[in-house]
């Protein structure tokens, strides 16, 4: 046996709030021009052509010194979960926002 219940939820009640538009509106543009930098960075050589120094500048102790460097780099890792932490609460509020919008209070 089926049973069906109607729910009345007033319009005005399922639109996002005017807030909640203009933080999800930044927080897309925001991720956006991250986007766009990553993807023009990404498409960049990573390598760097020591040889091709060493065949134009005179100071051979620069191009050594910048081999060295190079050698001896270790990228650094970083703790995101304060990010997505951020991030969370900031869907949290987007979603309660849409909501509850004449309440805040109320998550």
């Amino acid at each position: 046996m089926k049973r069906t219940v109607e729910i009345d939820i007033p319009p005005y009640f399922l639109l996002p709030h005017s807030e909640t538009i203009a933080s999800l509106q930044a927080f897309r543009k925001r991720h956006t021009d991250a986007q766009r930098i990553h993807n023009q960075y990404s498409t960049q050589p990573t390598t760097v052509d020591l040889n091709h120094y060493r065949s134009i500048l005179k100071n051979q102790e620069v191009v050594a010194e910048a081999e060295k460097i190079l050698k001896e780099f270790k990228p650094v890792t970083y703790d995101v979960n304060a990010h997505i932490k951020a991030i969370e609460s900031f869907e949290v509020k987007a979603v309660c926002t849409m909501f509850y919008p004449r309440n805040n209070n109320s998550c």
